[in-house]
């Protein structure tokens, strides 16, 4: 993280010591403008952010949601057990099931390796709501399904 953080900085450093040497501003100039410019792109970030967030709860929350049920419908993905946590283990367990389909299992292990190149893409932002999404889709696609019935408890003995 440190080097990442420190290769990403030369333009900023580049940026600041041009900066402070046309206006002759010194090793003050130099700082201020350096920081001066994380304070621009953190400001940009937030809106970038906020934004992004707006936008998703707005417009694109029940579009993707609608989207990702109709995939689970239409690859008759099975009915997704009571208790999971989150889309990533209804996948693995899909993926991993030795009894389910192989073009199933293909399908699962492709949508959790979706999954894991976003995250690894850095898009925080849209894994996050991808996630959201994927969460409210599958309780929808649930809804498809029959009432499960109660388990039976064996009697007292």
């Amino acid at each position: 993280m440190w080097a990442s953080a420190a290769i990403n900085s030369i333009p900023d450093v580049v940026i600041a010591w041009i900066a402070s040497d046309y206006f002759a501003i010194g090793p003050v100039g130099f700082l201020g403008v350096f920081f001066g410019l994380q304070l621009l792109y953190f400001a940009l970030w937030i809106k970038r952010l906020s934004w992004a967030w707006l936008v998703f709860w707005l417009l694109n929350r029940r579009k993707s949601i609608e989207h990702i049920e109709n995939f689970l419908y239409q690859n008759r993905f099975p009915r997704p057990p009571e208790y999971i946590n989150g889309i990533d283990d209804y996948l693995s367990k899909i993926a991993n099931d030795g009894k389910t389909a192989p073009p199933m299992r293909v399908k699962a292990a492709s949508e959790l390796g979706s999954l894991a190149g976003i995250s690894l893409s850095g898009n925080g932002i849209f894994l996050m709501q991808l996630r959201i999404a994927y969460e409210a889709a599958l309780s929808k696609y649930e809804l498809r399904f029959p009432p499960r019935q109660p388990e039976e408890k064996p009697e007292d003995y």
